[in-house]
C-alpha cells in the first residue's frame, strides 16, 4: 500500500514538474534575429518581416548624390487607406511603366517608423518625364511621383 501511493505521488509530482517548466518555457519572451524562426519551448515563432506601414515617406532623388539629404515625398504613407500595420513591397517605375532594376534602388525603415526609399542610383528622368514609386500592400497599390 505504502508503495503504491509513493508511486502514484512520484508521477503526479513528476507531471506537474513538467508542466510548470513547460508554462515556464512559454511565459519568456521569445528572442531571436528579425526574420528568423525563434523557439520556446515546443511552440515555433515566426518573428515579423518587410516594412509595415506607416510613416512619413522619405526619398533620396534619382541622379542625387548619394549623400545628399532624403526629401518628404509624403508625410503618412498611404494616408486615409487605413493600412497601418500592413506589409509594404516597393516597385520603381519609368515614365513608361516598366519595373527599374532592384540593385538600382533601395528602402529601408528608421526606428521612427518612417520609411527611407533611395533612388540616387537611378539617373535622371527626361525633360518632362516622371518616375513613378508603387506601395503595394495587400492587392492594393498607391503611386507616387517621383522626378
Amino acid at each position: 500500500m505504502k508503495f503504491r501511493n509513493f508511486l502514484s505521488l512520484s508521477i503526479v509530482t513528476l507531471f506537474t514538474g513538467l508542466a510548470v517548466q513547460a508554462q515556464d518555457d512559454l511565459s519568456r519572451p521569445a528572442t531571436g534575429n528579425v526574420g528568423t524562426p525563434v523557439t520556446s519551448g515546443n511552440v515555433s515563432v515566426s518573428a515579423p518581416t518587410g516594412i509595415k506601414c506607416c510613416g512619413k515617406l522619405l526619398i533620396r532623388k534619382p541622379g542625387s548624390k548619394s549623400n545628399a539629404a532624403p526629401v518628404v515625398l509624403a508625410t503618412a504613407v498611404l494616408a486615409g487607406k487605413n493600412a497601418a500595420g500592413i506589409d509594404l513591397t516597393f516597385d520603381m517605375l519609368d515614365p513608361y511603366g516598366r519595373t527599374i532594376d532592384r540593385k538600382l534602388w533601395r528602402v529601408e525603415k528608421y526606428e521612427s517608423g518612417d520609411i527611407f526609399f533611395d533612388a540616387s542610383k537611378v539617373g535622371r528622368p527626361a525633360a518632362g518625364k516622371k518616375y513613378k514609386l508603387r506601395v503595394r500592400y495587400g492587392t492594393k497599390f498607391m503611386d507616387y511621383s517621383v522626378q
